[in-house]
């Protein structure tokens, strides 16, 4: 199992990022408090309250590190 990134990690479509009353952009990368990943679909209404994981397939299938490639392997088998 590989550990949690330094900050919690979002997804959401870009027009709930133009409302200020849900989220606030920081002064500096030090100043950030979460990252947000901006998607062209609603991600709640596919996943509910966390990340279908064909989507979180989708989103790090190009990634070299060996330890993800082996956890998306785990994770694929299990939906499949």
């Amino acid at each position: 199992m590989l550990s949690a990134p330094p900050l919690p990690v979002f997804a959401a479509t870009g027009a709930v990022l133009k409302d200020p009353a849900v989220f606030e952009q920081a002064d500096s990368k030090d100043d950030a408090r979460s990252k947000i990943e901006v998607w062209s679909y609603d991600p709640v209404v596919i996943g509910g309250d966390g990340v279908d994981g064909y989507s979180l397939y989708l989103s790090l299938k190009d990634v070299s590190d060996p330890r993800v490639q082996g956890e998306l392997e785990d994770m694929m088998k299990g939906l499949g």
